[in-house]
């Protein structure tokens, strides 16, 4: 009997199943009891023995090693970026969308490059002589803040200003409410 296409396994592959197992759910495991082929080999994934498990330690290791890197390398790259446009959107009148967007995505960028050279591309010259200012890849996002503050800086004066009511929101956020008049003590 061969599967129809709503059925993913013919009715006698299910029999075969539904046989091989005991009534207590468990899986008949004797190596060849339903060899129904002479050149088909069993397979007992349960063995120590495999050469999948001999495998499994090194892909946990190269897991383990991807997961690191990632991480340190996502932190790197977020943890800087959004503060220019924070600092900047607030203590600075002239900044606008345009100049905290292209800010943000040059210091991404750069700071993206840096580290996929140095752990992606060529981890053989990740050493402390070839590195930018002696700064590891680990380190850079420091770097890409300052070039985010320097284009966010340069795109906001090409650009046009924030409008009114946008500086209306950020002078309610700079003063806070209920505060008077400055005094001399």
């Amino acid at each position: 009997m061969s599967p129809t296409s709503s059925q993913l396994l013919s009715q006698e592959e299910i029999d075969a199943l539904v046989t091989s197992v005991d009534s207590d759910g468990d899986a008949f495991t004797s190596p060849g009891i339903y060899r129904s082929k002479p050149d088909a080999r069993s397979y007992d994934l349960a063995s120590e023995d495999s050469a999948l498990v001999a495998h499994l330690g090194a892909l946990d290791m190269i897991s383990d090693r991807f997961s690191r890197m990632f991480r340190v390398t996502l932190a790197t790259m977020l943890h800087y970026q959004p503060f220019p446009a924070i600092f900047m959107g607030i203590f600075s009148k002239r900044m606008n969308r345009e100049g905290a967007i292209a800010g943000m995505v040059a210091g991404l960028t750069s700071t993206f490059l840096y580290i996929a050279y140095f752990k992606l591309w060529e981890p053989a010259a990740n050493t402390a002589e070839n590195w930018l200012f002696g700064i590891s890849p680990e380190g850079i996002g420091v770097v890409g803040m300052v070039l985010n503050f320097a284009v966010a800086i340069g795109v906001a004066r090409m650009t046009a200003k924030p409008p009114a009511e946008i500086d209306a929101l950020i002078e309610n956020i700079r003063v806070p409410r209920g505060a008077g008049a400055a005094r001399v003590h």
